[in-house]
C-alpha cells in the first residue's frame, strides 16, 4: 500500500516538474523571438530575461501553465467562464483559460486524494471508484462554488447602491452636465463594484464606443435586473427625445420601491428561517430553566419524605 501510494506521489511530481520545464523553455523561445523581431541586441536579450527571472513565481511559471492547459479542449467553456468572471468581478484577475485551467487541476487533485484516501483506508475497488468520482466531482464543483459566491456578493452590492448612485446621476444631470459626464462624476465620487462598473463603461467611452453600447456591456457584465432596466430606459428616453432628467428619476423610485418590498419579504419570511433556531434550541432553554426547579421539588418531595 505504502508503495502504491509512493508512486502515485512521485509520478504526480514527475509531471508537475516536466510541465513546468517545458513551459519555461516555451516562454524563454517566445521572449528571445520578440525580441529578435524588433531589432534588440543579445545585451537587451540578457536584460529581458534577467527582469523576467525576478517576477514572482506565480507570474513566471504558474500562470503560463494555467493558460497552457486551459487551452487544451476549452471550446465554448472559455465564453462561460468569461461571463461569469466578469459577472464576479474578477477580483484576482484571472483569465477563463486560467479558470478551466484551476477547475481540471482541481478536478485531478480531487480524483487523487479520493484514490489515496480509500487505498490508505484498505477499502474495495468499488468504494475507491466512487470516492475517486466524488473527490473529481468536489474538485470541479468547489472552483464554479467560489464564482458563484462572488457573483451573487456582487449583484447584491450593486443592488444596494444603485438608487443612491441613480440619484447622484440624476442631480449630476439637473445641475447641467451630460450623460457621460454624469457617469464620470459617479466613477469619481463613489465606490464599490457598481462605480467600477460605471468607469469601465467610462473609458469604453473615451475610446469612442456610444453612450448605449457601453451602459449596454455595463448591464451584460453585472447582470443585474434592475441595472438592465435602467439602461433600458435611458436608451428609450435617448431615442425618443424624452427628458433623460424625469426618466432617472421615475427609474429611481421604481428601484427604491423594489427595494422596500424585497425588505417586507425578507421580513415575512424571517418567522419561518427562526423556526429551526426557536424550536431546537432557544425552547429547551427555557423549557429548562423554568421547569427544572419545579421537578427538582416534586422529586424531593416524593424520595425524601
Amino acid at each position: 500500500m505504502e508503495t502504491l501510494v509512493a508512486v502515485l506521489v512521485f509520478a504526480l511530481v514527475a509531471i508537475i516538474l516536466l510541465a513546468v520545464g517545458l513551459t519555461m523553455k516555451t516562454e524563454r523561445q517566445i521572449m528571445l523571438d520578440r525580441l529578435r523581431q524588433y531589432g534588440r541586441s543579445s545585451t537587451s536579450d540578457a536584460a529581458m530575461l534577467s527582469d523576467n527571472l525576478m517576477l514572482p513565481f506565480w507570474e513566471r511559471v504558474v500562470r503560463p501553465m494555467l493558460t497552457a492547459l486551459g487551452e487544451i479542449g476549452a471550446g465554448m467553456r472559455l465564453e462561460n467562464a468569461a461571463h461569469r468572471l466578469n459577472a464576479a468581478g474578477n477580483p484576482h484577475a484571472i483569465s477563463p483559460k486560467e479558470f478551466v485551467a484551476i477547475k481540471r487541476v482541481c478536478s485531478v487533485v480531487g480524483l487523487a486524494l479520493g484514490i489515496v484516501l480509500t487505498r490508505i483506508g484498505s477499502m474495495s475497488i468499488l468504494s475507491t471508484v466512487a470516492a475517486a468520482l466524488l473527490g473529481l466531482a468536489l474538485g470541479a464543483y468547489v472552483p464554479e462554488k467560489w464564482v458563484t459566491s462572488k457573483i451573487a456578493e456582487r449583484k447584491n452590492d450593486i443592488l444596494k447602491a444603485l438608487p443612491n448612485t441613480i440619484d447622484l446621476l440624476s442631480v449630476s444631470i439637473e445641475a447641467g452636465l451630460g450623460l457621460d459626464g454624469a457617469i464620470a462624476r459617479i466613477a469619481e465620487k463613489t465606490k464599490g463594484p457598481l462605480s467600477e462598473e460605471f468607469s469601465l463603461a467610462l473609458k469604453e467611452m473615451q475610446v469612442g464606443m456610444s453612450k448605449m453600447d457601453a451602459l449596454r456591456n455595463m448591464a451584460t457584465r453585472a447582470q443585474v435586473p434592475e441595472l438592465s432596466n435602467f439602461v433600458a430606459a435611458v436608451y428609450q428616453a435617448e431615442e425618443l427625445g424624452a427628458s433623460l432628467t424625469d426618466v432617472i428619476r421615475i427609474q429611481g423610485q421604481v428601484i427604491r420601491s423594489r427595494r422596500r418590498m424585497r425588505a417586507r419579504e425578507a421580513a415575512a419570511r424571517l418567522p419561518v428561517t427562526m423556526l429551526f433556531p426557536l424550536v431546537f434550541f432557544i425552547f429547551p432553554s427555557i423549557f429548562i430553566v423554568v421547569l427544572a426547579p419545579g421537578m427538582i421539588r416534586m422529586m424531593h418531595s416524593a424520595f425524601f419524605k
